[in-house]
């Protein structure tokens, strides 16, 4: 919107100094001011427009990129729900594995480990019910159990014991 509005007073501005350029200076400066000051309107005319021209540009590359994002975000969503995780730029199949929240501190603690095939950097959906509480991810392994840090918190929920956990649903 503000965009908008300064491309409109750009406009606005442009069209007076080309009726003081054009109409009124003549009347008020003699010949010779009136020609100097008819090409410094041109000029400034000349850069609006190429500063209109450049945010028209930059418009047009914001709205591109902005498209791109919202392309790999909804593709990471559904590697991510397909039981994939994006780990520093490629994917890899993550098995379906389930856990309970057995502690919450500074990290949460879920009852499943190396044992049952989880990793450092594995995803975790946690759920209580049927209800989404949130995302965590692990950041270290025990034989029996994990440690994550809560990634993600749905609106006014929080993780406790208790709470269902799994890197993906079948």
């Amino acid at each position: 919107m503000l965009l908008a509005f300064l491309l409109l007073g750009a406009a606005c501005i442009a069209a007076l100094s080309y009726l003081l350029a054009f109409q009124l200076l003549p009347q008020i400066f003699a010949e010779g001011e009136a020609e100097v000051a008819e090409a410094r309107v041109i000029e400034k005319c000349r850069q609006i427009e190429a500063l209109q021209a450049e945010v028209a540009a930059l418009r047009s590359g914001y709205s591109a990129t902005r498209t791109l994002l919202k392309e790999d975000e909804t593709r990471l969503g559904a590697l991510e729900s397909g039981g994939f995780e994006a780990v520093l730029g490629a994917a890899r199949a993550v098995p379906a594995i389930a856990a309970r929240v057995t502690s919450v501190g500074e990290e949460v603690i879920l009852d499943a480990g190396a044992a049952d095939g989880v990793k450092v950097g594995f995803g975790f959906s946690v759920y209580r019910g049927a209800d989404f509480v949130g995302s965590v991810r692990v950041t270290r392994v025990e034989l029996l159990s994990c440690r994550a840090r809560v990634t993600r918190l749905h609106e006014g929920a929080w993780v406790q014991e208790g709470d269902e956990a799994a890197t993906r649903f079948e």
